[in-house]
């Protein structure tokens, strides 16, 4: 399966209110391995009408960990732009 029909999967279930999870294998960025994560929703971020970066929102059901890599909330990949 391609990166771009694993997306499709991803949109269309969140349109659909389709419950949905992903598993982490290997703990990163404060993510627990061995741990399911719900995928709520998919964010497409553009530039001049170009989709360049692609963001799932997912929430931990323990609420134990918080996420802390790339796009995490205060990282500087948010510009003011994205922000808006």
């Amino acid at each position: 399966m391609t990166d771009d029909e694993l997306w499709n999967i991803v949109i269309e279930g969140a349109k659909a209110k389709n419950p949905m999870a992903a598993a982490c294998n290997v703990s990163h960025y404060n993510m627990v391995a061995g741990h399911a994560y719900g995928i709520l929703d998919g964010l497409c971020l553009t530039v001049n009408g170009t989709c360049t970066t692609k963001l799932i929102k997912m929430r931990n059901p323990w609420g134990i960990s918080k996420y802390n890599g790339p796009w995490s909330a205060g990282s500087s990949e948010w510009t003011e732009d994205f922000k808006k």
